[in-house]
């Protein structure tokens, strides 16, 4: 960059300086146009103050950045470990939960069978009750009629009584 920039140099003076004194057309060894190059152009000065602090910054700010950058990916690798022990934890829950639901599956399907046999025992509990009060009406039937038929046995008995006493009475008087 520093042979480009004593060509444009001299070209920018309007002036083309002979590469050698005797031939202005010759090629110039490298070691002969480092030599010109430094004797046309003093040393570039170093770096300016503000520069150099600015660098120094620069660095500082990086060595930050490159701590809080490690710190992101131990902590990130610390939330991956908790997300995978999570992970884990959700699948045996899920595992579980799974159990769980077969569990209550099968208890629901008992309660299910049990309940049909109850309505069961209460369907046939129900015939024989309604058996059992057709046989209490028929006893009640026939107890009503058995005891109609001892008071009309009774009544005409009593009635019977009467008139052979009515009998015996006129008989007597007689």
């Amino acid at each position: 960059t520093g042979a480009v920039s004593v060509f444009s140099v001299t070209l920018q003076r309007g002036r083309a300086k002979p590469l050698t004194p005797a031939n202005p057309f010759a090629q110039p060894s490298i070691s002969s146009f480092a030599t010109q190059v430094a004797a046309t152009h003093p040393p570039a000065p170093g770096p300016h103050p503000d520069t150099v602090k600015q660098l120094r910054d620069l660095e500082v700010e990086k060595a930050r950045l490159q701590g809080a950058l490690e710190a992101l990916q131990a902590e990130r690798k610390e939330q991956a470990g908790i997300l995978e022990r999570a992970q884990e934890q959700l699948g045996s829950l899920r595992a579980e939960v799974g159990v769980s639901e077969q569990r209550a599956k099968e208890a629901s399907e008992e309660m299910g069978r049990l309940r049909a046999q109850l309505e069961g025992v209460v369907r046939v509990g129900e015939g024989q009750l309604e058996e059992l009060r057709r046989e209490a009406d028929q006893l009640r039937n026939e107890g009503e009629e058995k005891i109609r038929q001892a008071v009309d046995s009774e009544r005409q008995e009593k009635e019977r009584y009467r008139e052979e006493l009515e009998k015996l009475r006129q008989e007597m008087e007689t």
